[in-house]
């Protein structure tokens, strides 16, 4: 395997990982407009439009299969972009380092698993947070919602709910999803106007920071877990166990929908400090939001 570890190098890795938010969007704008076409014409399909139906069902769930993959994508690179430069700054006079490279099974798994000490990911402040992500009104006037990925479509089906409502499953399924996946996750007057109040919701002393902090372990925890630890034998851990507990046993539950997830329940601080992070999070899916069929 040829290896390249050069300022250039991670300079490419960059721009690709800037370019990937776009091919998300254009992933999910298809999406939308497959199910809008759909929605304008399915009261003339007749006996047809469950056949149909089951088909967009089919063609959602692969496209929202490759925006989560795509979603963790960017992060990745740029950890390692950063890797590349930290380890090109600490050779003689900044200089790069290009050979071939080949690693003996345990030394592949060994890097495979080695910790994370090069890439610390921005912290965001609680007014970055929702100015990076964006607010809305809800439609009465007292709260707002956090916007996700997928805002512009949420708001016309939660406003709809009689139109699409929710089916829970008989067994949920455990997921890792992209946060930004996530949306319903609402402020409260007073939370929008002064996010120091949102944060200190069950913590007095808690911030937007001390909420990254802990959601800042989740690659070394899903790590831990893919070596076999227990989340009983990480709660031993002091560094580790609060990220396990909130992230890893207490999952967030969200519904899905045409093309996201809709937050249910607990656990929105949790879900904003690891989009801000950029990381994904394991999560309850609970049910399905679905169109009322025709009687």
């Amino acid at each position: 395997m040829k290896l390249a570890l050069n300022s250039e190098s991670a300079a490419a890795l960059r721009e690709l990982a800037d370019g990937i938010p776009t091919a998300i969007a254009n992933i999910t704008d298809d999406t939308i407009r497959l199910i809008d076409t759909f929605q304008s014409v399915s009261d003339m399909l007749g006996v047809h439009r469950d056949d149909f139906y089951l088909m967009l069902l089919h063609v959602q769930k692969a496209q929202m299969l490759s925006v989560e993959a795509l979603a963790i994508l960017p992060s990745m690179m740029r950890k390692t972009a950063d890797k590349i430069d930290a380890y090109v700054a600490s050779r003689p006079n900044g200089t790069s380092f290009s050979s071939s490279y080949s690693a003996s099974p345990d030394a592949q798994h060994n890097a495979a698993y080695e910790p994370n000490t090069a890439y610390t990911p921005k912290v965001l402040s609680c007014h970055e947070i929702l100015e990076t992500f964006g607010v809305a009104p809800c439609r009465n006037g007292t709260d707002v919602f956090v916007k996700g990925d997928n805002f512009a479509f949420f708001e016309e089906i939660y406003y709809a709910a009689d139109d699409f409502p929710s089916q829970a499953y008989d067994n949920c399924i455990e997921t890792d999803i992209a946060p930004g996946l996530i949306e319903g996750i609402h402020l409260g007057k007073s939370e929008a106007e002064n996010p120091a109040v949102f944060w200190q919701q069950h913590k007095d002393a808690g911030t937007a920071e001390s909420f990254q902090e802990i959601a800042s372990h989740i690659p070394e925890v899903r790590r831990r877990i893919a070596l076999g630890a227990t989340l009983s034998e990480l709660d031993e851990d002091p560094l580790l166990s609060e990220c396990a507990g909130i992230y890893f046993r207490n999952k967030p539950e969200v519904i899905k929908c045409y093309g996201y997830y809709e937050f249910v329940g607990n656990g929105r601080h949790r879900i904003l400090a690891a989009r801000a992070l950029g990381y994904s999070i394991p999560v309850k899916v609970v049910g399905e939001r679905r169109r009322k069929t025709q009687p």
